[in-house]
């Protein structure tokens, strides 16, 4: 009867921790989808965003770092969201690694009228998707 009792209190013990390790991987995933979700959200947001502002902008804006104006594609522009000055992605991407390059990590907006901080958001997103 005691041997019983043992391996009972074994079973148990190995059910709870079965139990447990799924209720952590449930937690684990929850998260992950959650990060997933906000960072969607982000940029669906973005997305509308550029898409609102693509009469206003036209072909009339140039680009603080190259002095191009944008094609009729604005989609190229990116928004820093300190300041909402527009850029092309590829000319911040480049202005980014060059300031990064030279030691310079307390990033400002490219435009010199302007020279708010740089959001981490805004550098992640823009390096992340040259």
């Amino acid at each position: 009867m005691i041997g019983d009792l043992k391996k009972w209190d074994l079973v148990v013990a190995q059910e709870n921790e079965k139990q447990q390790k799924h209720e952590q991987a449930k937690k684990e995933s929850a998260a992950r989808h959650a990060e997933e979700n906000d960072k969607m959200i982000k940029q669906m947001l973005a997305n509308d965003y550029a898409d609102m502002r693509k009469e206003e902008i036209g072909n009339a804006f140039e680009c603080a770092v190259c002095g191009d104006t944008f094609d009729e594609d604005v989609n190229e522009a990116y928004t820093l969201t300190g300041c909402e000055h527009y850029f092309h992605t590829d000319c911040l991407f480049d202005y980014f690694e060059s300031q990064l390059s030279d030691g310079k990590f307390d990033l400002l907006c490219p435009d010199q009228a302007c020279q708010k901080p740089v959001a981490d958001f805004d550098l992640k997103q823009v390096i992340s998707d040259p």
